[in-house]
């Protein structure tokens, strides 16, 4: 039996007109850390407030520790929740915000003291406890906020957005204390986020949702390089997945939008009701090319060649990013746009040509039915 487990949990608003969740089955082991991630509206936030006991599910069942709590009130469900908006008392301390819990369940003082100044401590807030929250930064306030859940040693922590409504550079760093603090407690959480690099960097499950169904559930690494499906294959990965339309002729995978051809995965005609394929790729496997007017870094240009293990392309040069040491280069392929990961000397190289020689690494293509949208790569 799983820690956690949601069987067929549907919520709907409107009689029935919205289905917000819909008949979600979910296991989770404890000790796990899980991350619902999905755009906005696609019911990870319902699902977490049902677990919570703040909303009432119009059907299926929610089990915690071996303990059905699908009607159980909030009190009573052992569970922690902490939100995007820190939730803190203002006319308190930080010593009484995370005493609030205890002080509600009637501990003993002594003992209040001794878990409040544990849990300070494992947070880095001790020098904090006489503060009041209007002295506190985004980044502290999030850990009171989060002391105020660990402190009642909860049987599992639901947490809401918790680092939405902080900078770039607080995000990155309350992501690492995140990880710090599961590995410390072996805490069982489940988070909610639309953020797809918390969800790759923290959990240990990934649960991407859509229109209140489930898409895939899977380790980051299984997401990201075997997707279930195009929704999946497009959310997961920034940037995201190129894809082109291609069509299977006598045993050769065309672009639709090209001359240039590859030959068919074997077995790849038989697992479509039509000729017509989605092709997908990782712009860390499009290689930049070089046209015939310019020199370009031996290198590339030998392994771009190489049909063996590239099909090739022409694209034309849209638009360069630089991030860090990395660039992200657009080219126009006929109706479509590829992007090209590459470094900031792969860049240099491509100079400013208008069109370009793409190789597209063929053991890093993933083929995808346009009709049931399922992955079908042989």
């Amino acid at each position: 039996m799983s820690f956690l487990e949601l069987a067929q949990l549907t919520k709907t608003y409107g009689k029935g007109a919205i289905r917000a969740v819909d008949e979600l089955s979910l296991r989770i082991e404890q000790g796990e850390f899980v991350v619902l991630v999905g755009s906005s509206g696609c019911g990870k936030s319902t699902t977490l407030r049902l677990v919570a006991g703040l909303e009432t599910p119009t059907s299926g069942s929610i089990r915690l520790d071996g303990r059905t709590i699908t009607h159980a009130p909030p009190a009573e469900r052992n569970v922690a929740m902490v939100f995007q908006d820190f939730a803190l008392y203002p006319h308190m301390t930080v010593f009484d915000n995370i005493a609030f819990p205890l002080k509600a369940r009637k501990v003993p003082k002594r003992e209040r003291e001794e878990r409040i100044r544990a849990t300070a401590s494992m947070l880095d807030i001790s020098d904090l406890l006489d503060r009041k929250p209007s002295k506190l930064s985004g980044g502290q306030k999030q850990r009171v906020a989060i002391g105020r859940a660990i402190v009642r040693n909860p049987a599992l922590f639901l947490m809401d957005e918790p680092l939405s409504n902080l900078d770039a550079k607080l995000r990155a760093q309350m992501r690492g204390e995140l990880a710090r603090l599961h590995g410390k407690t072996g805490a069982t959480i489940v988070y909610v986020t639309h953020d797809q690099t918390e969800a790759m960097t923290l959990a240990t499950k990934i649960v991407v949702m859509d229109q209140g169904r489930v898409q895939q559930i899977g380790t980051p690494g299984e997401l990201y390089f075997h997707p279930r499906n195009l929704f999946t294959a497009a959310f997961i990965g920034s940037p995201q997945m190129n894809f082109l339309e291609c069509r299977v002729d006598r045993g050769m995978l065309r672009f639709l939008d090209s001359p240039d051809g590859i030959p068919a995965p074997p077995g790849l005609a038989a697992s479509l009701a039509q000729p017509r394929v989605v092709a997908g790729i990782r712009p860390e496997n499009v290689l930049i090319g070089c046209d015939t007017a310019s020199p370009c870094d031996q290198r590339i240009a030998d392994a771009a060649s190489s049909h063996e293990h590239y099909a090739m392309l022409t694209g034309r040069r849209l638009r360069d990013e630089i991030v860090g040491s990395d660039a992200y280069i657009s080219f126009e392929v006929g109706d479509s746009v590829i992007v090209s990961k590459t470094s900031l000397e792969s860049l240099h190289h491509a100079g400013g040509r208008d069109e370009v020689r793409l190789g597209l690494r063929r053991e890093g293509l993933l083929y995808f039915d346009p009709i049931s949208t399922l992955n079908i790569t042989p």
